[in-house]
């Protein structure tokens, strides 16, 4: 079976929705199947972590983050003669026009989704957010013989992770360690905000600030870390990291379940407008403290949030076992049994 997935990184969509596919990926060779990406050029992509995950990977042009043009990735399947059975599609510009003109070169369609906001023809639609209307969300957008799977279970959780889970319980005690992580690009500069509020509250807690691959304002972020006697982590084990740690900052973004699976506490911060909902969710169900989107968020409301979790070892206890009830790791296979699993 063989399979292409299509998905981009840049500085300004940030690196997750290809580090996610990655890790369908692996879940997909590991069941036989072939599979290949294509991706955007231009920087911050990450066409060499890709080839360096083992996988083959092709560029296509693109605009200002855009999907593109569907025929340019027909005319790169034609050309290397790629003959896939299923082209898998995370990207914001995916509808169904782009969607139906691919039907040309591939029977089946998977699309990765959590807007919820235009129509789809695809046969599977995975969104791995947490709604409590999580299937109700794509009546009317997908086909009603589409496959659609909703919610955290099917969270595209990287391996480390799971094995850092089996070695971690909820958290109980003081908080030790603080880890800020804002994903793979932080375009608003949070993890700088971050930084000055926890040393303000704790000047003696140990404190690592992750910047990430596609991050534009790591001289800005390594100067303010210097300044405070903060760690910076690059190029890391995100796994150990969250799984040592105590409390976490960060946005509702791919790396919410991630801390999620190692159960650790944390205080979430949407840096782009797709991280509001879900923010809110997680937040009213009391898997995480959210405290709005960051052009909202004061230097002093972002201090009251840390200080009452901080505060609160048996808050920090609740929001750790409840998330690591919500987030088990096994995603990434149940997604791939389904698509190989439908003829």
């Amino acid at each position: 079976m063989q399979i292409v997935i299509r998905a981009d990184a840049s500085a300004t969509i940030g690196t997750g929705h290809v580090m996610r596919c990655l890790t369908l990926a692996g879940a997909l060779r590991i069941l036989g199947a072939d599979v290949r990406f294509v991706t955007n050029r231009g920087p911050g992509n990450l066409f060499a972590q890709i080839e360096q995950s083992g996988f083959l990977a092709y560029t296509v042009d693109c605009v200002s983050d855009e999907l593109g043009d569907p025929n340019a990735l027909i005319e790169l399947a034609c050309r290397e003669r790629l003959q896939p059975d299923w082209i898998v599609i995370d990207h914001y510009g995916a509808d169904t026009n782009y969607e139906t003109a691919l039907r040309r070169v591939v029977r089946r369609i998977m699309v990765i989704d959590d807007l919820a906001n235009r129509k789809h023809d695809c046969d599977v639609l995975l969104d791995v957010n947490f709604h409590k209307d999580a299937l109700a969300r794509y009546r009317g957008l997908v086909s009603s013989v589409a496959t659609v799977l909703a919610g955290p279970e099917y969270a595209l959780i990287r391996p480390e992770f799971v094995e850092s889970r089996s070695q971690v319980s909820a958290r109980k005690g003081p908080v030790r360690h603080v880890v800020i992580s804002f994903g793979g690009a932080d375009p608003v500069g949070m993890s700088i905000r971050s930084m000055d509020a926890i040393r303000h509250l704790r000047p003696d807690v140990r404190v690592t600030v992750v910047i990430g691959a596609a991050c534009e304002l790591r001289d800005e972020i390594r100067a303010k870390a210097i300044e405070l006697n903060i760690v910076v982590a690059e190029g890391v084990s995100i796994s150990r990291l969250f799984a040592s740690a105590d409390l976490g900052i960060g946005a509702p973004g791919g790396t919410t379940w991630e801390r999620f699976c190692v159960g650790l506490p944390s205080v979430l911060i949407a840096i782009a407008d797709n991280q509001f909902s879900v923010g809110t969710a997680v937040g009213d169900a009391k898997y995480a403290i959210y405290a709005g989107p960051a052009e909202d968020v004061t230097d002093g409301a972002l201090e009251r949030n840390l200080r009452n979790i901080l505060d609160d070892e048996e808050l920090r206890h609740g929001l750790s076992l409840r998330s690591m009830q919500l987030v088990d790791g096994k995603g990434a296979n149940r997604v791939a049994e389904t698509i190989v699993g439908i003829q």
